[in-house]
């Protein structure tokens, strides 16, 4: 990734365990732009609801999600929200064909694997909300 985009990526993380979310902005410091999300309905309505311009990728601990967070946060993929999903932990692969996640990063987790997770998804353009056709 160039410099500029890189430095235009925003990234928005969910990551309830104090360490864990540390770990991540370690990962991404100085880099991206990153936001925090407290639970799984703030990400919805940040992907989904906030004015633009959104976050590109969703960095989520999936382990730290109860079933209703995933069933809450599958719905981000519905509305219109197309960007990159890195998942951090153990994900189903009928899960992740479903939410369509990019990148499954299992633990444990090292060094330099988010940054380089982050620069294989590719995001380089802006994400705008795709109106949803009625029937």
């Amino acid at each position: 990734m160039s410099p500029a985009t890189v430095a235009r990526t925003r990234i928005l993380l969910h990551a309830p365990d104090a360490k864990v979310k540390a770990w991540i902005e370690r990962e991404l410091a100085g880099r991206y732009h990153v936001l925090a999300a407290r639970s799984a309905r703030e990400i919805v309505t940040v992907l989904i609801d906030d004015p633009p311009p959104r976050p590109q990728v969703l960095v989520v601990d999936f382990d730290a999600l109860s079933s209703a967070d995933v069933l809450g946060l599958s719905s981000v993929r519905d509305r219109g929200w197309f960007g990159a999903i890195i998942a951090l932990g153990s994900v189903s692969n009928d899960l992740a064909r479903s939410m369509n996640i990019n990148v499954v990063l299992a633990r444990p987790l090292e060094s330099e694997l988010l940054r380089e997770a982050v620069e294989s998804v590719g995001v380089e353009g802006a994400t705008i909300r795709i109106p949803t056709v009625k029937k």
